[in-house]
C-alpha cells in the first residue's frame, strides 16, 4: 500500500480511532447487556411471566444471528464509518421504542431489531483495528476494544437499576438510548475510513461463506471459539447456581465470585493480547492453546470444589476461569481478521461471530438440560471440558506456524 497510508497508520490518530471504537462498542453493549436488568422491571410493571422476561433477554441475542453476515458484507463494501455510525444511531432509536411498547410481542420484536443493529459493532470494530494497527500492536488494540463489551455490561448492571429505582424505568432506558445515538453521530462526524482500504465491489472477488468455513486455518479456530464462548456464557448463566446448589454458597457470595470471574476476563483480554504481541511475536495460536489448556485445568479444579473448600482456593479458581476462559476472545478476533481476505475482513469476522452467537443462544440451555437430567453439575462440566480440550488438540497442528498477516504492509 501507499507510503501515505503507512504513515497515517503510525500516526497518533490511530489511538483516537481506538478510543472511538471502544466507546461505540461500550455504548452498544450498555443497551444489549442492560436488557437483563430492564427485563426485571418490565416483568413487574407489565406483569410478564418469568419465561417472557427471559425471552426478552434472548431476543437481543437472536438479532445478531440474523444480521451479522449481511452487515459484515456491507462494511467490506462501504467502509466502517457509515455502517457503524448509522447502526449505532438506529440501535438507540429502536431501543427508544421500548418506552411506548407495553405489549410483550411488540417488545420482543423491538429487541430482536435492537440485536440486528448491534450486529455491526463487532465485525466493524474488528476491521477498523486490523486496518489501523500493525501486527505488533493489533492484539493489544483489539484487547482494549474488547473491554468495551464487559465495561458496557458492567455499567448497565450498575446504572440502569439505580436510575430505574431512583427516578423511573423510562429514565433508565433514555440514558443508554441517548448515549448510543450520540456515540453514533460522533463516530460519523469524527471517524474517517483509512485511505487505500479495499472495499469489495466485484462479485467475483468475494469468497462465499461455506468456503470460508471450510478454510482449514479458520475452521479450527471457529471450533475453538464455539467451545470457549459456550463456557463463557455458561459461566454467566450457571456459575452462581452451581456455587449455591453444589457448594451451598449464599446468593451474595456467589455473585461476588461471578463478578471476580468477569473482572478477571476483562483483564485477561488485554494481558493475553499483549503477551501475544510481545512474547509470542504476533503468534495467536500458541497463546490460544495456552488459554485452552489452563481453562480445562480450571474446570477440573471447579469439579473438585465443595463446602469445605477454603476461600483462597475459590478465589484462585474464579480468577483462572475468568482470565483464561474469557480472556481468549481478543486472540480469536485478531486471528480471524489477520487470516481473512483483505477485502472481506468484516464478513469473515461476522461468520465467526455468528457461529459464536448460535452457541451463546443454545449452550447455556443445553447445559441446564443436562443438569436437570443428571441432577448434578459434574457431567455437564466434564463434557464441556472435553469439548474444549478437543478443540485445543485440533489447533496443535498450527502451533508452530506463524500466521502473521500484516495487511498494512505493501504487497
Amino acid at each position: 500500500m501507499k507510503e501515505l497510508q503507512l504513515e497515517k497508520n503510525r500516526s497518533h490518530y490511530r489511538w483516537f480511532v481506538l478510543f472511538l471504537a471502544t466507546w461505540i462498542q461500550a455504548a452498544a453493549s450498555l443497551i444489549t447487556q442492560g436488557i437483563g436488568p430492564l427485563s426485571t422491571y418490565w416483568k413487574e410493571v407489565y406483569g410478564f411471566s418469568e419465561t417472557q422476561a427471559s425471552a426478552l433477554v434472548s431476543a437481543v441475542n437472536i438479532g445478531p444471528i440474523l444480521s451479522m453476515m449481511f452487515l459484515g458484507k456491507m462494511i467490506d463494501r462501504s467502509g466502517e464509518r457509515w455502517i457503524l455510525g448509522i447502526c449505532a444511531v438506529l440501535l438507540g432509536m429502536t431501543m427508544g421504542g421500548s418506552l411506548v411498547a407495553k405489549n410483550f410481542d411488540i417488545l420482543f420484536l423491538l429487541l430482536i431489531i435492537v440485536g440486528i443493529w448491534y450486529g455491526a459493532s463487532q465485525p466493524g470494530g474488528s476491521k477498523l483495528i486490523t486496518h489501523w494497527f500493525t501486527a505488533q500492536e493489533r492484539g493489544i488494540a483489539m484487547g482494549i476494544r474488547q473491554v468495551g463489551i464487559p465495561f458496557g455490561g458492567a455499567l448497565g448492571s450498575a446504572i440502569i437499576p439505580w436510575l430505574a429505582t431512583k427516578y423511573h424505568v423510562s429514565v433508565a432506558i433514555l440514558f443508554p438510548v441517548s448515549l448510543s445515538i450520540i456515540s453514533g453521530l460522533l463516530f460519523l462526524l469524527l471517524y474517517r475510513d483509512i485511505q487505500g482500504s479495499d472495499h469489495v465491489k466485484d462479485k467475483e472477488q468475494r469468497v462465499r461463506w461455506h468456503e470460508i468455513i471450510k478454510d482449514k486455518k479458520l475452521s479450527s479456530v471457529f471450533l475453538a471459539g464455539i467451545s470457549l464462548v459456550s463456557l463463557q456464557f455458561i459461566l454467566v448463566a450457571h456459575f452462581m447456581a452451581f456455587l449455591m446448589n453444589q457448594i451451598g454458597m449464599s446468593f451474595t457470595h456467589a455473585g461476588m465470585y461471578l463478578s471476580l470471574v468477569q473482572l478477571s476476563g476483562m483483564i485477561g483480554r488485554i494481558v493475553i493480547a499483549w503477551i501475544s504481541d510481545n512474547m509470542y511475536k504476533g503468534n495467536r495460536i500458541r497463546p490460544l492453546i495456552m488459554c485452552i489448556c489452563l481453562t480445562v485445568v480450571s474446570i477440573f479444579f471447579l469439579l473438585g470444589l465443595n463446602e469445605n473448600t477454603p476461600q483462597w482456593l475459590m478465589i484462585i479458581v474464579s480468577i483462572l476461569l475468568g482470565f483464561f476462559g474469557m480472556g481468549w476472545y481478543s486472540l480469536y478476533i485478531v486471528y480471524i481478521s489477520e487470516n481473512a481476505s483483505e477485502n472481506q475482513i468484516a464478513y469473515t469476522v461476522s461468520i465467526g461471530l455468528t457461529l459464536n452467537q448460535i452457541a451463546i443462544v443454545f449452550a447455556p440451555f443445553l447445559f441446564g438440560v443436562i443438569v436437570d437430567f443428571q441432577h448434578d453439575y459434574h457431567w455437564p462440566w466434564f463434557i464441556l471440558a472435553v469439548l474444549i480440550a478437543l478443540a485445543g488438540v485440533n489447533l496443535l497442528k498450527f502451533s508452530k506456524e506463524d500466521y502473521l498477516k500484516n495487511i498494512n504492509q505493501s504487497l
